[in-house]
Order: structure tokens, then sequence, then C-alpha cells
């Protein structure tokens, strides 16, 4: 028996479960109109759709739909006017553009840094290790790569880099301090 006549059979005798909302529709296109709303273009004989958004019955009023996924002349109940997204989107987009320029461009550290609690209890010496405590803090993913940051002068406390091979240092220095790592990474100890 061939391979066509095979697939054949076993799509006939398993024909898709018609209560499935996302499986793809059959021939009829009306067939689950009230479920889905049909997305632009097909690939490969796909057909690609959305399921509708959920609605808030106690809304007034249809607004379209924006978005780059939407590409339809419909209305949803509820949605958000199309001023007010833009206006947050606008607010978002000035906040981020904020927060880029005073990490990047003034190299000043972010007040939305994550606070970390560090385990600041000296060792026998009177001092703490800093890569234990990066990895604690979830900036460093490992003590070796906590170490070869502070080698390669990528870990600075309160502005400084920490010098090569400082693995250990005064539990002092970590006290309330702002901690980079990286270029991306930040933590305030507490």
């Amino acid at each position: 028996m061939s391979d066509k006549l095979q697939r054949a059979r076993h799509i006939r005798s398993n024909p898709p479960d018609p209560t499935d909302r996302n499986a793809a529709p059959r021939n009829n296109p009306r067939a689950n109109a009230e479920a889905r709303i049909p997305a632009r273009g097909r690939h490969r004989g796909v057909d690609k759709t959305l399921l509708r958004p959920p609605t808030d019955p106690g809304a007034t009023g249809l607004i379209p739909v924006v978005g780059s996924h939407a590409g339809l002349d419909r209305t949803i109940p509820g949605a958000m006017s199309e001023a007010s997204i833009r206006q947050q989107e606008v607010i978002v987009a000035e906040a981020a553009e904020a927060d880029f320029d005073l990490k990047f461009k003034e190299h000043g550290f972010p007040a939305d840094a994550p606070i970390f609690a560090p385990d600041l209890t000296p060792d026998e010496n009177g001092l703490v290790y800093v890569a234990k405590i990066l990895v604690d803090a979830g900036v460093a993913g490992t003590a070796s790569e906590a170490r070869r940051l502070i080698d390669g002068g990528g870990v600075k406390v309160n502005g400084e880099a920490l010098a090569p091979k400082a693995y250990n240092v005064a539990p002092e220095v970590l006290a309330g301090a702002e901690v980079q790592v990286g270029k991306k990474k930040f933590v305030r100890f507490e």
C-alpha cells in the first residue's frame, strides 16, 4: 500500500474534533465564525487564525482593534481607545529612554535596581567571598563566572571596579553598596 493511500485512510478514520476551538477550520469558512477571527495570509496550506480576545461584559461602545496582528476591520467591546493606547505607549517609551540614558550614557545607577540582602558573615580572616554573593544575588551564573568578571574589571561596587583577584573583601565594603556586574546587571545590597 502506498504512503499516500495510508495517509488518506488515516485522515478519513481520524476526523478532527469539532469541539476543539484551536483546531484548523474545515473547508467551510463559516463553520467557526463565532470563535475565530481569520488572520491575513496562509503559509504552506495551514490556516492562521486568531482566537477572539475575551471581552468585558460590562463594557460599552465598540472600539477598533489596534495592533500588528489585528489586520481587521472588526471592533471588540471594551477595548481601549486608540488615543489612550498611544498616550500610554508614549509614556512607556519616554521612561525606557530615560532609563537607557541613565544606564548607558550617564553611567548612573538605576533607581529601580533590585534589592538583595547578602549574607555578610565574615570568615576567620574577617572577609566575605564576593563571587558567592554575586551568584546568590543572581547577577552571575557561577562563582567561576563571577571571578572572571572581577578579574576583567566587570564588577563595580559604588562606581569603582574591584581590583583583579580581589575575591574577598571586608563586609563594610558591600553593606549598602550599589553593585554593577557587566553593562546591564545592577543590584543594590542592604
